[in-house]
């Protein structure tokens, strides 16, 4: 009994030590969070890149789509085309070697047009960076439909078909396949059509295929098929440059060349003469090949 006793007296005053519990370091620590901080810089050079990987797509985007929608309704009206009675297609350059097209067409379809509307004329120019559609009523008294054609009245009706346009470009292909410019000469343009009618504002008519009283000869050369290229920016970037600058930048093809081939050659040779290069980035062109018939 009573060793009994001294065990519970000798068991009550036993101490227990509290286990020691081992600290970080401040080097662990400011090692900790210098592996932290490089985590969120690497985080924070992702989230940068993937947020201006999709601006630059966006951006490239709206350049495509400025460009392809003007070549899309131009092609719309283009598959309504008057070829006979003195009408083709008219074309003329500016020094820049922007284009200006003007034809006819099939369509009615205007609020303005009168009853007596035989065809419509549609004009597509580049005018201060824009693509603008102008198209007016040609009558069944305009006997002369080239002049017609070619004669923008006063109050016809005007859209803008697309915005920060650097270059609207044309060139042709031939009926040997070759690609000619409008400014190359030859006898596939024409001051004058075969119904002796002078198109208006220095535009010449294209001489198209044979098997009509408006058309080439079996042995004279003829267009085929008349080529639109279209050089676009988006908004942000239209502000970002001078336009005038990139389009002296890109130029004009050379003969045998289309404009895109020509604008594509610049492009990939980085020829661009200090421009910067997220205006370079969303710079988008397109080019259409419009078969005449």
């Amino acid at each position: 009994m009573g060793s009994l006793h001294a065990f519970a007296l000798a068991r009550s005053s036993i101490v227990v030590m509290p286990r020691k519990v081992r600290a970080f370091t401040l080097i662990e620590v400011l090692a900790s969070l210098a592996v932290m901080a490089l985590m969120l810089v690497f985080l924070q050079q992702i989230i940068n890149g993937t947020m201006a990987a999709s601006r630059r797509a966006h951006q490239q985007a709206n350049s495509s789509l400025a460009a392809q929608s003007t070549l899309d309704t131009l092609g719309n009206d283009l598959s309504n085309l008057v070829t006979a009675n003195g009408a083709t297609v008219f074309v003329k350059e500016d020094a820049d070697r922007n284009i200006s097209i003007a034809f006819l067409t099939r369509t009615r379809r205007s609020v303005n047009a009168p009853d007596t509307t035989r065809y419509m004329a549609v004009l597509y120019q580049k005018v201060n960076n824009q693509i603008v559609r102008s198209n007016w009523p040609v009558t069944w008294s305009d006997t002369d439909v080239a002049k017609a054609a070619t004669t923008r009245p006063a109050g016809c009706l005007e859209s803008i078909v697309a915005d920060n346009i650097i270059g609207f470009q044309g060139a042709f292909l031939t009926n040997d396949g070759s690609v000619a410019q409008f400014t190359s000469g030859g006898d596939w343009t024409a001051a004058t059509t075969t119904q002796g009618q002078v198109p208006a504002g220095q535009f010449k008519a294209l001489v198209l295929a044979p098997g009509g009283n408006e058309f080439a000869t079996a042995s004279q050369p003829y267009v085929r098929s008349l080529v639109v290229a279209v050089a676009a920016l988006d908004d942000q970037s239209a502000q970002l440059a001078k336009v005038s600058d990139l389009a002296t930048t890109l130029g004009t093809p050379s003969q045998g060349q289309t404009p895109q081939q020509h604008w594509n050659t610049i492009l990939s040779g980085g020829h661009m003469n200090g421009v910067p290069d997220p205006v370079v980035s969303s710079l988008r062109t397109a080019e259409t090949t419009f078969l005449l018939k």
